[in-house]
């Protein structure tokens, strides 16, 4: 869990961009102790879960308080004998708890105003299972939320407090406690580079036996920092990768720290700007979707109603599909028009013909005449026709598709109102949406330009073939027999597909089929709109590997793990299905950052996990637990077994020189899991190992 002391609460308006109940964001590794433990072992607790806050709960297991980092600063590092004090009497209760059903939303409102910083959260019957923190709710946004931000300055608030290292501890928690700060730089006497001290330090030093130390003794150093032209994406990258909360803010010309950073000050300095910039992508989304749907009922309603003729042509004047008006106005049954010459209903039009052939040539751009023909029905009177046509071309310039349009204006006092109607029919096939009309056979009758540009396929292609043309063979046939239920019982089917372009590449489309029926209640035609979602999936894709990764290592994270535990966990109480954890850490590390530095630090946490995947076995399961701490869930394995390779972990570790600084090596604990323990004691016993490990000398490892 991370810790936000000291940052500031992010606003009501950009927490309520997310929805997601807090169960499932929540921290289920809850620190829990009993109210007459001591200060002492409450720290150690939170140091070894690296989180920021320890639920007090009583023998029922009920809470009765809660205590943070920042509780921390309350206490005097010069009095040995407060870390001696029972929890009861420093925690602060009541602890403010929600139901995991409430929404990130909810919880940001009830933080603010409480002016709390975590909520503990309880299932039905009012037993924690989780807690959540400001920090939580802010990065539960993303990495999304954080492109195209502004410099790291524009995040700079008022000077950061500033401590000697020289200082005793204790007056440095009580300035920080005075000014309400999470954290504070720190100056060497040298002139060194500075460090910072931070309350998580404070807690980790009420974990030791030293009476007030220096700040110098406690402090982390250096200060990893960026200059303020920075972008605010970079510094959160850094943090991430780092696994660290702040960072320093320096001026680039004089290098001096102008003040600290974290995750809620980057959230808090940006929000405005996401948020219109979201706002306005929202907007467009809407528009185009509402657009795309209007002109499909639009099409779908025009075609079916409208009161004008409507022709499909391929190059060669047959006719590919007509609309009921066209039969009305030829005398005809449409369906005996489709792949019949146009000439052969309309005879004794050379006009028509020529005009025809000069807009296929390209010699106009567009076609508009009135023809005089037989009435249809009464032989004494002539019918009077306007037609309209234009061409859809093939790459190339060829034309493919003659789109006319045939409206009886026998009736002069009608005819401005069908010129309308004319337009509107010999666009309405321009869709920015790939679009395809199948007869109640399922078969293609035609299909827009939007759709030749996805698939690849000419009109000529597809027209008399079924959709089946573009099938990827990635559903079975219980997908399409679903489909074809749904669209038959309820006229409409919605989903994702995915097709094959004609060059044999698989795409993903969103699709929408809807059943066309006439008046008489019978179906006339299925028409289809889709679009390609290929960017979609890749984001979807590349945002579930950022949640289950880290971002250094490139292994797993705690919360993939921590998925596949609780998994590991339910085969062994159900099946009886063995594995057990080797839980281990990098011996001295912290002397690795403070002689080397952090950048040589990560470089040794890379190469430790590029070794440590070398011994595995296909069905182990690898994660970076926190900071230097490693997990390996080795399934179907005993611990026998699973200390056989932890053995091969401490080896591959030892055996040769790292790259940036020379030998390293490692401590580990091993536990086999036992029918009936829960994960979190399996867990415990794994650290208990570890720490035996490391107090018996390190480099070794130790069985639970």
């Amino acid at each position: 869990m991370n810790d936000t002391e000291g940052q500031p609460v992010l606003p009501a308006t950009f927490a309520g961009s997310s929805s997601v109940p807090v169960g499932e964001i929540a921290q289920r590794d809850l620190v829990r102790c009993a109210p007459d433990e001591s200060v002492a072992e409450a720290a150690r607790r939170m140091h070894r879960a690296r989180c920021s806050s320890v639920v007090v709960v009583g023998e029922d297991d009920r809470p009765q308080g809660i205590w943070t980092e920042r509780d921390a600063l309350r206490l005097d590092p010069a009095r040995m004998e407060e870390r001696d004090r029972p929890m009861a009497s420093v925690m602060t209760s009541p602890v403010r708890s929600i139901p995991g059903s409430v929404s990130a939303t909810e919880a940001h409102g009830i933080m603010t105003e409480a002016g709390i910083r975590h909520l503990l959260v309880i299932d039905d019957d009012g037993r924690p299972f989780g807690i959540i923190s400001q920090t939580d709710l802010a990065l539960s946004h993303g990495a999304e939320a954080y492109l195209r931000l502004r410099e790291v300055g524009t995040a700079l608030g008022g000077r950061p407090l500033r401590l000697e290292a020289e200082q005793p501890l204790s007056d440095a928690t009580r300035a920080m406690s005075r000014a309400g700060v999470a954290a504070a730089v720190v100056s060497w006497v040298d002139g060194g580079p500075p460090g910072i001290l931070t309350e998580r330090d404070v807690v980790r030093q009420l974990t030791r036996a030293a009476e007030d130390p220096s700040v110098a003794e406690v402090a982390s150093r250096p200060l990893l920092t960026v200059d303020t032209e920075e972008s605010l994406f970079r510094a959160r990258q850094m943090m991430l990768e780092h696994g660290i909360r702040r960072l320093g803010i320096t001026d680039p010309e004089s290098g001096e720290v102008l003040g600290l950073v974290g995750f809620a000050e980057l959230l808090a300095s940006t929000q405005s700007r996401l948020l219109e910039e979201l706002g306005e992508a929202l907007r467009q989304a809407r528009d185009e979707l509402r657009l795309a749907r209007r002109q499909e009922r639009r099409f779908e309603e025009v075609r079916k109603r409208a009161p004008v003729g409507l022709l499909i042509l391929d190059s060669t004047g047959v006719i590919q599909d007509a609309n009921p008006m066209v039969g009305r106005l030829l005398g005809r049954d449409p369906l005996a028009l489709i792949g019949c010459p146009l000439a052969d209903y309309l005879p004794g039009q050379p006009a028509l013909y020529r005009a025809l052939d000069e807009l296929q040539a390209g010699n106009d751009e567009e076609l508009r005449l009135e023809l005089r023909l037989e009435h249809p029905t009464r032989k004494d009177r002539e019918q009077w026709v306007e037609v309209a046509a234009s061409v859809f071309r093939e790459a190339g310039d060829t034309p493919h598709m003659v789109s006319m349009v045939l409206a009886d204006i026998s009736d002069r006092a009608e005819r401005r109102a069908l010129e309308v109607e004319q337009r509107l029919l010999a666009t309405a096939f321009h869709t920015t949406h790939a679009l395809l009309i199948c007869d109640p056979d399922g078969r293609i009758e035609r299909v827009n330009p939007a759709f030749t540009e996805t698939t690849g396929y000419a009109p000529e292609e597809v027209i008399g073939a079924t959709p089946a043309i573009l099938s990827s063979g990635r559903h079975d046939t219980e997908f399409y027999r679903e489909m074809w239920t749904r669209l038959q019982a309820e006229g409409r089917w919605q989903g994702e597909v995915w097709n094959r372009r004609r060059n044999g590449e698989v795409y993903p489309q969103w699709e929408s089929i809807t059943a066309v029926y006439n008046d008489a209640g019978e179906l006339e035609h299925y028409v289809a709109v889709f679009h390609e979602i290929t960017e979609q999936k890749r984001l979807e894709a590349e945002l579930e590997r950022f949640a289950t990764h880290d971002r250094l290592t490139e292994i797993y994270n705690r919360a993939k793990l921590h998925a596949l535990l609780e998994q590991a966990h339910a085969e062994r109480e159900r099946y009886e299905t063995a594995f057990s954890l080797i839980m281990f850490d990098v011996d001295h590390f912290k002397s690795v950052n403070d002689t080397w530095g952090h950048l040589a630090g990560d470089s040794v946490l890379r190469e430790l996990a590029d070794r440590v995947r070398t011994v595995l076995r296909s069905t182990d399961h690898f994660a970076r637990w926190g900071g230097e701490e490693f997990l390996v869930l080795a399934t179907h394995t005993d611990a026998e077994g699973a200390w056989t390779l932890a053995e091969r972990i401490r080896r591959v570790v030892e055996d040769k020189p790292f790259e940036t600084v020379g030998g390293v090596t490692v401590s580990l604990g091993v536990a086999g899991a036992e029918r009936g323990e829960s994960l979190r004691r399996l867990e415990e016993r794994a650290d208990q190992a570890l720490y035996r490990a490391k107090r018996g000398g390190r480099n070794r490892g130790c069985t639970a």
